[in-house]
């Protein structure tokens, strides 16, 4: 006998297909964002901006933070 394959079977599965591809690009845009603050901050630290590295390290902490609208 042959399964008959049901519509929502394959809905939920392109969802699901899509879903983990929004996710992948999601982490990935969030990584590139913290990279990008980490070198910002050295480059302060190195320059002797200390107040304007802090301030990224507070971002990079949670506080003062704003979430993008990447994602």
């Amino acid at each position: 006998m042959e399964c008959i394959e049901r519509g929502t079977i394959n809905r939920q599965g392109a969802y699901k297909e899509a879903k983990n591809i929004e996710n992948k690009i999601c982490r990935r845009n969030k990584r590139e964002f913290f990279k990008s603050r980490l070198l910002q901050m050295e480059e302060d630290f190195k320059t002797g901006n200390t107040e304007q590295a802090y301030m990224q390290a507070r971002i990079l902490k949670g506080k003062d933070y704003k979430h993008t609208t990447d994602c």
